[in-house]
This record gives structure tokens, sequence and C-alpha cells, in this order.
């Protein structure tokens, strides 16, 4: 009868053990802006400071664009974003839908955006 050693090989490698982890919190798709494509507000285990979110613009032209936001903000439904040609845009909740809101002088104009948990 033969013996047979076998040895085992470990699958992970150090970076893998070591790589943040995400949980996706809020995600947006069909944006009604000309430069984005989605968002998606998550946690990540990298970011060190309790109660802080990672707001991910995907944009039409293959960018990104990462921002930062509190856990308070997504929970108030008022989270600020990015501009777009010098306005200032906001992701707010109202009346259970998420929309990308712009102020346009004394106006604010609301925007659709397919919003998921």
């Amino acid at each position: 009868m033969k013996r047979i050693n076998l040895t085992l090989i470990s699958i992970l490698t150090l970076p893998a053990i070591t790589q943040a982890k995400t949980k996706t919190l809020l995600y947006c798709k069909d944006i009604s802006q000309p430069d984005l494509k989605t968002i998606t507000i998550q946690e990540n285990t990298a970011i060190k400071q309790e109660g802080l979110l990672e707001l991910i613009e995907d944009h039409k032209d293959g960018s990104k664009k990462e921002l930062y936001a509190m856990d308070t903000s997504l929970t108030e439904g008022w989270i600020p974003m990015s501009p777009i040609n010098g306005t200032q845009r906001v992701l707010v909740k109202k009346e259970g839908k998420w929309s990308v809101a712009e102020n346009k002088g004394e106006y604010r104009i609301f925007n659709d955006a397919n919003c998921v948990k």
C-alpha cells in the first residue's frame, strides 16, 4: 500500500484578507441628470470614522467621483452631491421617494431617480 502525502495550499492571499468590505445602503439608477449613470451609497470597512458613508457617483463618461456623507444624512434624506455647471445638487428623500434636487436661483428643481435600498 502506497502512502500519499498531501499538502494544503492556502487560496487566500494577504491582500484578499485585508481587503475592505462594503455594504450597499442605497443604489440609484435612471437618474434624470445629464452626467450621472448611477449613485451608490455604501458602508466601507476601510473608513475608520464611525458613521461616515461613501457616496459614489458613476458618470456617463466612465469617470467616478467618491464623496463622503454621514449616516445621519442618509437617515434624514438629505445627502450633498457634486455640483454640475456650478449648480449644487442634493440627493433628497421626499414623500418616501428619492430624487436629485438642484437649486436654480430661487427655485428648487427635483429630478427623478430610481433608488432602492
